[in-house]
């Protein structure tokens, strides 16, 4: 049992909109989304390439993805960017994507002082690749198969 004190401190949380509505209806809630289309545009020119997101992917199983997908990428460093954000590798790219998503939904309904602002869900992500230089064998980064394709380059093209 919560205190007075601890009770309002506890997260609010607004009802579903479809109930505020027609709050005398059974209404079925909409089938939530686990995955969702990512199109990622490089910076070298290289055609596009649309990745889908898993709720479980981080960035850097994404860069994981474009290695896999594009493999004259596999020994150079990425760097993935969104909204002028550069994403680190720990973050859940689904996730921040939805938030970031719902703080604009948000912010957009709250500048329209009628209420009548419908914002429709994106139903494109893009998201930009800065292809950097070659990494040297020496270098970490925490997957394992660059580490072997890295090896691999090192043999076929050895460095001076």
């Amino acid at each position: 049992m919560l205190s007075e004190k601890a009770k309002g401190k506890q997260r609010a949380i607004d009802p579903p909109v479809h109930d505020q509505l027609n709050p005398g209806q059974n209404s079925t809630p909409e089938p939530e989304e686990t995955s969702r289309d990512l199109v990622v545009r490089f910076t070298e020119c290289a055609p596009d390439l649309t990745i889908s997101v898993e709720k479980k992917d981080s960035v850097r199983d994404i860069k994981r993805r474009i290695r896999d997908a594009r493999p004259d990428l596999c020994n150079r460093r990425l760097r993935l960017i969104h909204s002028g954000r550069l994403l680190t590798d720990g973050v859940f790219l689904y996730s921040w994507l939805t938030s970031l998503e719902d703080r604009q939904r948000r912010a957009n309904t709250e500048e329209d002082s009628v209420g009548s602002a419908t914002v429709a869900k994106a139903t494109t992500t893009w998201i930009h690749c800065s292809v950097g230089p070659e990494m040297d064998p020496g270098e970490a980064e925490d997957d394992a198969k660059l580490q072997v394709c890295l090896r691999e380059t090192a043999y076929t093209f050895p460095f001076p």
